[in-house]
C-alpha cells in the first residue's frame, strides 16, 4: 500500500471534492463501538459483522490508528440517516498500551462497503481523494489488514496468520476472511492533509481519476516551441 499524490498539477488549479457537512444522526442503541475480545466476536448482533485490523508503528509522530467510513449511495451520503448504524469505525490505540509487535482491534459494524478513511488523530490525514474499500457481510469476520504507521507506505499486509493467533480457539479463527479491495473509493474531503491512498495490484473503482489514475488519464502536454 502506497501513498499517491492527486495529480501532478498544483491542487488550486483542480476541484477538489467538496465537503458535506454531517448531519447528526441518532444511532440505535445497539450498537456499542467498542473493541472486542475474540471471545465476544461470536456473540455480536445478529445484523452485523465484525472488522479486524492489526496495527504496527503507533507513535506521537506516526499517528495512533486507522479510521474506516461506510459508503453511501455516493460519496456525500451517509447510510446511518436511514439505518441509525455507524458509518465510521475508529481503530486506536494509546501510545502508552501499543506493542512493538503488532496491535490486533476488532469491532462489531453494520454490512455495507468500508473506505479506509484516515490516519492519525487530530490532526489526522484524510483519503477524501481516493482510498481502498472492501464489503462486509452480515456475519462475517473480515481482516483488513496490518498497517505500519511507522513505515514508507502503510504496509497493508493481509496474511491471517496474526489473526488466527490471536482468535484461537475461538470460531472466528476458521471463518475470518481477508478483506477483497478496491482502489479509488472517495469521500468528502476536510481533514488536515488530503491525499490519495492505493493498495498496489487491487483495481480501481469505474471513472476514478485521481492518485495514479490521474497521471494515467491526463494527455501528454505540448512539447514547448
Amino acid at each position: 500500500m502506497s501513498f499517491k499524490a492527486a495529480t501532478e498539477s498544483p491542487l488550486t488549479k483542480v476541484a477538489l471534492p467538496e465537503m458535506t457537512p454531517l448531519k447528526p444522526v441518532t444511532l440505535d442503541p445497539k450498537w456499542l463501538l467498542k473493541v472486542l475480545q475474540p471471545s465476544d466476536i461470536d456473540s455480536v448482533i445478529p445484523d452485523a459483522g465484525v472488522v479486524i485490523i492489526n496495527l504496527k508503528g503507533i507513535s506521537a509522530k506516526n499517528g495512533v490508528g486507522i479510521s474506516l467510513v461506510r459508503m453511501g449511495a455516493d460519496k456525500n451520503s451517509f447510510p446511518s440517516a436511514t439505518d441509525h448504524a455507524p458509518d465510521q469505525l475508529g481503530f486506536y490505540i494509546g501510545t502508552l498500551f501499543a506493542k512493538k509487535t503488532g496491535n490486533l482491534l476488532a469491532i462489531a459494524a453494520p454490512p455495507g462497503r468500508w473506505r479506509i478513511a484516515s490516519i492519525g488523530l487530530a490532526p489526522a490525514l484524510g483519503f477524501c481523494l481516493g482510498a481502498p474499500s472492501f464489503n462486509l457481510e452480515v456475519g462475517q469476520v473480515v481482516y483488513a489488514g496490518a498497517f505500519d504507521l511507522s513505515g514508507a507506505d502503510l504496509g497493508q499486509d493481509l496474511s491471517l496468520d496474526a489473526p488466527k493467533a490471536w482468535l484461537a480457539g475461538q470460531p472466528a479463527a476458521q471463518s475470518i476472511l481477508p478483506a477483497v479491495y478496491t482502489n479509488g473509493a472517495e469521500g468528502p474531503c476536510g481533514y488536515n492533509g488530503i491525499y490519495a491512498l492505493e493498495i498496489e495490484g487491487a483495481p480501481f473503482e469505474p471513472g476514478y481519476t485521481w492518485g495514479s489514475a490521474a497521471t494515467k488519464a491526463r494527455p501528454a502536454e505540448a512539447a514547448p516551441q
